[in-house]
């Protein structure tokens, strides 16, 4: 089947995406769910430790002031368990004992992700939910494939409507390797009954883009709502939105 991105057209069986960035707007769900997480972890803190909550933001890519994040940084491209040890290193580089320093970030995403409700925040990326449905409705395949965990990404789609348009949602609790490894794509494929050279990926990070690679598939399309895209080097085709894609 045709899928037509921008200028250029592919020949494919099945699309991948990624999640956030690319099928939610990347600040809209993680720049408070940052914010909050920090904050909470700073109220635990003795007040004799120098602690200042933008730098431990910028520790993983999130730019609370200016309301932006380092896509080559860790919140957009790690897990959450990547994200609690970093988070957790730094408070041991301000000489909190290990254990505490686990048991306050712990502590906090526990908290935060059981309190914090998603549907006020989530916001698609422009044109997502009518392109999903038109592939859909045209026959394509369509997994998510995403560094979140099944059961997050799962709630999420939910929120935005998309859950019925997506075959199968792979997290990284699904597999042994994350991105960039092969090891996601070679199960969506598996599961959407497709070979993986007739498969789109759509993402926000390069190591989407390396998973196509490494992946052997079709064609990596960038997802990038930032003017600056070099971030996005091994992709085929980078795009802002959705609203020149058609099947």
């Amino acid at each position: 089947m045709e899928v037509t991105i921008g200028s250029e057209s592919y020949q494919a069986e099945g699309l991948l995406f990624d999640k956030d960035g690319t099928i939610i707007d990347f600040y809209s769900l993680w720049g408070q769910w940052g914010h909050d997480i920090i904050q909470d972890i700073y109220k635990k803190l003795n007040q004799d430790i120098y602690f200042h909550p933008h730098q431990m933001s910028q520790f993983i890519g999130l730019d609370i002031p200016g309301n932006t994040w380092d896509p080559k940084g860790p919140l957009a491209i790690s897990g959450t368990n990547e994200l609690m040890t970093i988070l957790t290193l730094y408070l041991y580089q301000k000489q909190i004992p290990w254990n505490d320093a686990y048991t306050y970030v712990t502590d906090s995403f526990e908290k935060i992700n059981a309190n914090l409700n998603w549907s006020d925040f989530i916001k698609p990326i422009e044109g997502i939910q009518e392109f999903m449905k038109h592939a859909h409705q045209s026959g394509l395949k369509i997994a998510v494939v995403t560094s979140d965990s099944t059961s997050e990404a799962n709630k999420h789609l939910d929120i935005l409507g998309l859950k019925q348009y997506i075959d199968c949602v792979i997290g990284h609790d699904l597999v042994e390797r994350g991105k960039p490894f092969h090891d996601m794509a070679d199960l969506a494929c598996c599961e959407l009954g497709i070979d993986n050279q007739q498969a789109l990926m759509f993402g926000d990070s390069n190591s989407d883009m390396q998973l196509v690679k490494n992946a052997d598939m079709k064609a990596g399309i960038g997802v990038s709502a930032q003017k600056n895209s070099t971030h996005l080097e091994d992709a085929n085709l980078i795009i802002q939105n959705y609203r020149n894609c058609y099947i």
